[in-house]
């Protein structure tokens, strides 16, 4: 008669000790555009809430309680005084200011009942205008891979323009403390926070700068005698924005 082998699962059970509340702080990325909802990041952690039976053990009740908010220089999307939170947790919020921004958070920490304010700050900013520079990529040289980085050099249009060059235009905002920003598409799906830039004559690929001023490189296609390159798009508060760019001739002598 075979014998029967009975198998017995062994589960290690999760000991949570005592939760006592660990630090509190909040984060704001920017940048801070007017009109450009932006992310403030609420955090409590748990100094302590298991042994080290089990790396991941966290009790259930170890969450936090946002009691109110206080925003100085922007505006909440909406209120989330009474939302209860695990560890951490955001806050959509607006600036209306180009100067200071302050947000508290008042927090109750609920295992304890411990409440603590925590603040942080910002600058505000708003989008000012649609610029653009033009560069000069040498084709018989440089290879270029369609929506990939270029490491090549790419000259600015002050210097002579060869037969073989390939013209780029860089789009960028400005904003009013003279930050520039790309938050234009390359392709042909846009994300939630990109938005389209009209290029006339239009672009017949994006390439990555390698450089950060050089966000986008929207390659044109030959121009041959063109003088001008016209762009167009909105500012983040829906105003229409233009830009003009000088192309130079052809040195037929290079």
């Amino acid at each position: 008669m075979p014998k029967m082998v009975l198998l017995v699962g062994v589960v290690t059970a999760c000991i949570a000790e005592p939760v006592e509340p660990g630090d509190a702080w909040l984060t704001m990325d920017g940048p801070w555009i007017q009109g450009e909802p932006g992310r403030v990041g609420v955090i409590w952690e748990n100094s302590d809430s298991c042994t080290d039976d089990d790396f991941f053990c966290r009790p259930s009740d170890a969450t936090t309680t946002i009691l109110a908010v206080k925003c100085s220089g922007c505006s909440l999307l909406a209120d989330p005084a009474g939302i209860r939170f695990e560890e951490d947790t955001s806050l959509r919020v607006v600036a209306t200011t180009d100067g200071p921004i302050e947000i508290a958070v008042s927090l109750r920490y609920d295992a304890t009942g411990d409440v603590r304010q925590v603040t942080a700050t910002a600058t505000g900013d708003h989008e000012t205008a649609l610029i653009a520079a033009c560069g000069l990529i040498d084709t018989s040289l440089e290879e270029i891979e369609p929506y990939h980085y270029f490491y090549g050099e790419v000259r600015d249009c002050q210097s002579k323009r060869r037969p073989s060059d390939t013209v780029v235009i860089v789009p960028q905002i400005l904003t009013y403390h003279e930050h520039v920003r790309f938050p234009f598409c390359r392709t042909a799906v846009c994300a939630a926070h990109e938005r389209r830039v009209a290029i006339t004559p239009a672009p017949t690929s994006w390439l990555f700068g390698a450089r950060a001023e050089m966000s986008g490189l929207a390659v044109l296609p030959p121009v041959g005698s063109l003088a001008t390159v016209n762009l167009g798009t909105t500012l983040v508060t829906g105003e229409p924005a233009t830009a003009e760019v000088a192309i130079p001739a052809i040195d037929d002598t290079l």
